[in-house]
């Protein structure tokens, strides 16, 4: 019964591209869409924050730039926008998202592939 008690999480965390276009193009800049769903399993409040692992330089995300306050017992969602220039875009790449407690352990790591117009 110990070792299943140790492996219970306190939270848990969906990420999930927004349904529709795969990219959409602004001007001069390639946006993808997602949504980051987080359940706080305590029975107080907690935070988490959003990193990127790696991001390739001219990547923004926008819904990442604050934390994600989630009420005790309760739940947040929240979109999650990344731009980039299509003059940096060359091909469909990777893009690692890790969500972290405020206590330091990763709550979910994601790889989400980042798309865009063919060359």
């Amino acid at each position: 019964m110990t070792a299943g008690l140790s492996t219970l999480r306190p939270a848990s965390a969906t990420l999930n591209r927004i349904g529709g276009a795969p990219y959409f193009l602004d001007h001069d800049v390639i946006r993808n869409q997602f949504s980051i769903r987080v359940l706080n399993k305590r029975n107080t409040p907690a935070v988490f924050h959003l990193q990127f692992i790696h991001p390739p330089a001219g990547l923004i995300g926008i819904g990442a730039d604050s934390d994600l306050v989630v009420p005790a017992l309760g739940e947040t969602m929240r979109p999650l926008v990344l731009t980039l220039p299509r003059a940096s875009f060359t091909a469909e790449f990777p893009v690692v998202l890790r969500l972290v407690s405020a206590e330091g352990r990763t709550v979910l790591e994601r790889t989400l592939p980042f798309v865009g117009p063919g060359r």
